[in-house]
């Protein structure tokens, strides 16, 4: 934050890296349907029917592909910050 605030105040902007997991593209439509889908049953389901309710999300989640964004994810994160 300290090196931020030193660059922009002579002009310099430094972004951090920006990345985007290509199943994220690749999955970005099916994934967004299920979290819409979820989002409204895990609000409005009963209470006793929550925690069922979150593991189908996992699940379909799981199986269009989800543990590979993160794997995408945490392979990039760790060859750019390693050692750091």
């Amino acid at each position: 934050m300290l090196d931020n605030f030193k660059n922009a105040s002579v002009g310099i902007i430094r972004h951090d890296p920006t990345f985007t997991a290509p199943t994220a593209t690749e999955k970005n439509t099916e994934i967004s349907v299920i979290r819409e889908e979820y989002f409204v049953k895990l609000v409005t389901c009963q209470p006793d029917k929550f925690d069922a309710t979150l593991q189908e999300f996992k699940d379909k989640l799981k199986k269009a592909g989800y543990d590979q964004i993160i794997k995408e994810r945490t392979d990039y994160y760790d060859g750019v910050f390693a050692g750091k």
